[in-house]
């Protein structure tokens, strides 16, 4: 089978073909075809779309987080000031700058919890378990997530967690187990696949 495929990719790079509206000479691999109707929609177009869906609905994530820790530190700072005027109303203004700065942390830490609180309840899946959505790639079978835990933070991860979701499928319950069984035997291995520029697959 892995044969036939090499061989196929290979053929599709030696086939040529004459465009008829320029006359332009063609791979038969470079060739894209359409359809005059809508193709019918398959597994992959499923996969497509929500990998979108995940991908915008981090964005708002991220977009929600950020608003949430403004208003808090606006409140913070607001909070603050009164705090300070109460202290101090005549030399506080001139003389007071580390306990304002200590008085603005207290609000900023406040409001990284809140912001935290909110979001939890907003993703139930990656922020308790503290992973961070844009580290995770979405498969579905056999398992909803692959995540690279700190992908987006450096070029160093600290581990790779495979995530799915809590099945009742007798079915889907043994092929969790299935995979669970393979990691704690470390039955996995790397492996690098290079495309030469003839078409041809090669296992590193």
């Amino acid at each position: 089978m892995k044969s036939d495929i090499l061989k196929l990719f290979t053929l599709q790079r030696q086939l040529f073909g004459v465009c008829p509206e320029c006359n332009d000479l063609f791979r038969l691999s470079d060739c894209k075809i359409y359809l005059k109707k809508k193709p019918t929609s398959n597994w992959m177009d499923a996969l497509d779309l929500k990998g979108e869906k995940l991908e915008r609905f981090s964005e708002k994530l991220d977009e929600k987080e950020e608003e949430l820790r403004e208003r808090a530190r606006e409140k913070g700072r607001k909070e603050a000031q009164r705090v300070i005027r109460r202290i101090d109303p005549v030399f506080t203004p001139r003389k007071l700058d580390e306990k304002e700065e200590e008085l603005r942390e207290r609000a900023r830490e406040k409001g990284r919890k809140e912001a935290q609180r909110v979001i939890r309840r907003i993703d139930p899946v990656f922020t308790p378990r503290k992973l961070d959505p844009d580290d995770a790639k979405v498969i579905f079978h056999p398992i909803d997530y692959v995540v690279f835990n700190g992908m987006k933070k450096g070029t160093s991860m600290r581990n790779i967690v495979l995530l799915d979701r809590q099945e009742k499928g007798k079915t889907h319950r043994s092929l969790q187990r299935s995979i669970e069984r393979v990691v704690e035997r470390e039955n996995y291995e790397w492996q690098t696949l290079r495309v030469r520029e003839n078409g041809e697959i090669k296992v590193e």
